[in-house]
């Protein structure tokens, strides 16, 4: 076959892969929606897994095992370099620092002390009951503490939307809401980078904690948190200043009738400065989560205002939309996903 006649084959594949897909998302976003219509106690993360779970066996005996598989390993590549980013960032851009401050000493235990507790207990508890209960024996202390870390990093994405359709901030109870929410936030940016740690460890060849290890660990961890955190910092107060020099209001608007109703340059170059912090800390080896958290808590304090009025309005419900749009799919996949497992 030829070089075009391959390039239209790939075409048609990647199509067919893909129509089931954005058939499962179309069929649960109007699932979701009526449950929302009807008022109907069921938290829409939970609704779409079930539906994924549903979908992925109606369409088990048509694709073969292979076709969930390729899924489940694809969405991993997606999931972190595409859904994360907007879902992460809208969490932090549309967090109100006044509450999250107030409530910073709740956060920083349940967030840090909380996740490196449960952290060290899983992974002490896997590495003593494994040969107990005649597990693989072989299994070192990194890799128990590794998945400690990982199973640690818990979202409760189905309580925060519990709390947001009862509008618990507004009726008095702002601590519990913003406790939880900076817990969720900040969890993921302390159990990503002792995940990184235990197994940039665990691949030096230090299958067991020792005193140099464990120092070691912890000044790795410290310093991918710390760098992390001045990048996102660094590029939310750099992009601040970018819309201050270079001054996007004086672009020249459209008229109503050529359909131009808010300004495009303003507004991709700021979803770029949003994307920037993620990128440049994964490029280096560093977690672009806790990046891209603390970039959108700084735009929104120091950038925000340096937009034009319309954008400004705008902008947060179109970045929540494509969060919104992002997290249907993390869990629709997570309910596919099922299917590719052995």
């Amino acid at each position: 076959m030829s070089g075009p006649g391959i390039g239209a084959a790939l075409l048609r594949q990647g199509a067919v892969a893909i129509l089931p897909r954005i058939a499962c998302f179309a069929t649960v976003l109007i699932v979701n929606n009526l449950i929302t219509k009807r008022g109907l106690p069921v938290p829409g993360t939970i609704a779409t897994v079930m539906l994924g779970l549903c979908l992925g066996a109606v369409g088990f005996p048509f694709y073969r095992t292979q076709a969930f598989e390729e899924l489940d390993s694809l969405s991993a590549t997606e999931l972190t370099l595409i859904f994360l980013v907007p879902i992460t960032f809208a969490k932090g851009y549309e967090l109100k620092s006044r509450f999250f401050f107030e409530n910073s000493t709740r956060i920083f235990f349940h967030a840090v002390v909380g996740t490196v507790a449960s952290c060290a207990v899983v992974g002490l508890a896997m590495f003593v009951g494994l040969p107990l209960v005649g597990g693989r024996k072989d299994v070192g202390l990194m890799e128990c503490l590794a998945f400690g870390a990982l199973i640690s990093c818990t979202n409760p994405v189905t309580m925060l939307q519990v709390f947001k359709s009862r509008q618990l901030a507004d009726r008095g109870l702002p601590h519990l809401h913003y406790t939880i929410l900076g817990e969720f936030l900040l969890n993921d940016g302390v159990g990503i980078p002792l995940f990184t740690c235990f197994v940039h460890a665990y691949e030096e060849q230090q299958k067991n904690m020792t005193s140099y290890t464990a120092l070691g660990t912890l000044a790795f961890f410290l310093e991918t948190f710390s760098i992390s955190l001045g990048i996102g910092v660094g590029c939310g107060m750099a992009s601040a200043l970018v819309l201050k020099v270079a001054r996007m209001d004086h672009v020249q608007m459209l008229s109503d009738d050529q359909h131009h109703h808010f300004n495009t340059p303003e507004l991709g170059l700021y979803l770029i400065c949003a994307y920037a912090p993620f990128l440049v800390a994964t490029a280096i080896g560093r977690s672009g989560i806790v990046a891209i958290l603390f970039a959108g808590m700084t735009m929104r304090h120091f950038a925000h205002h340096n937009l034009t009025r319309v954008t400004r309005g705008i902008f947060l419900p179109f970045v929540q939309f494509l969060a919104s749009l992002c997290e249907t799919y993390v869990f629709l996949v997570l309910g596919l996903s099922v299917y590719g497992i052995r």
